[in-house]
C-alpha cells in the first residue's frame, strides 16, 4: 500500500504560489501608484521642490493608496503594508513638525529681523511732491474706448486692423499714456497688408 505523504511535505508548493501571488500584487499596486502619479502630475503639476511641504504630502498619498491597494490585492497586513503605512506617516509628521519650527509664532524675532532700519528719516523730506497734472486721470477701460473712438475716425484703417487688448502704461518727461498695437483683424487682412506692416499705434493721454 501506497504511503500517503504528510502535508508539510508540500509546503514548498504553497509557499512558492503564495510567493508569486504577493510578487503579483506587489507589481499590480506599484502600477496602479504609477498610473495615478502621472495623472496628478500631467493635471496638477506639482512642485517636486525639497522646500513645498505639499510634496511630502503628496508622496505620503501615494504610499497610503500602495498600501490600501497592496492589503485588497493580497488580504494581509504584510511587512510591506506596514512599512509603507508607517513612511506616510512620518512624512506627515515631518510636514506637520516642520511647518511648526518655522512659523512666524515661534520665528517671531527672525522675522522681525529681517527689516533692519538703518535710520529714521522724514518721508517728506526724501521725496518729492507730485505734481496733480502728472497723476493719471483715464482708467484703463475709459483708455479702451477712446481708442477705439480714434481708429474709427480713419479712413480704412479700423476695417483692417483692431487694437490690442493690452493698454500698456507708459511714463514719459511730460506725460503718462496708455500705449497699445494694432492687430490684423484676421489672417486675409494679413495677407493683404503684410507687405507694408502695421502702420500705426494707439497712444491714450491718460493725465
Amino acid at each position: 500500500m501506497k504511503k500517503i505523504k504528510n502535508r508539510s511535505d508540500y509546503a514548498w508548493i504553497f509557499n512558492a504560489t503564495k510567493s508569486k501571488g504577493n510578487k503579483k500584487s506587489v507589481l499590480s499596486a506599484a502600477f496602479f501608484v504609477i498610473v495615478l502619479a502621472l495623472i496628478v502630475d500631467y493635471v496638477s503639476l506639482p512642485a517636486y521642490n525639497y522646500q513645498n511641504a505639499g510634496i511630502y504630502l503628496l508622496f505620503a498619498f501615494y504610499l497610503v493608496v500602495f498600501a490600501v491597494l497592496n492589503f485588497l490585492f493580497t488580504q494581509q497586513f504584510s511587512k510591506l503594508v506596514r512599512n509603507s503605512a508607517a513612511l506616510a506617516a512620518l512624512l506627515v509628521i515631518f510636514v506637520i513638525v516642520m511647518s511648526i519650527a518655522g512659523s512666524e509664532m515661534i520665528n517671531s524675532k527672525k522675522f522681525r529681523d529681517q527689516i533692519v532700519i538703518a535710520e529714521n528719516t522724514d518721508f517728506s523730506s526724501s521725496f518729492s511732491a507730485i505734481s496733480l497734472s502728472k497723476i493719471p486721470v483715464v482708467d484703463k477701460a475709459t483708455a479702451m474706448q477712446l481708442g477705439d473712438k480714434q481708429i474709427g475716425k480713419v479712413q480704412g484703417l479700423g476695417s483692417q486692423f483692431s487694437i490690442d487688448p493690452t493698454y500698456t502704461l507708459v511714463s514719459t518727461p511730460t506725460s503718462i499714456l496708455r500705449v497699445s498695437p494694432l492687430e490684423y483683424q484676421d489672417i486675409v487682412k494679413w495677407f493683404n497688408n503684410r507687405d507694408t506692416g502695421v502702420p500705426n499705434y494707439i497712444r491714450v493721454n491718460v493725465n
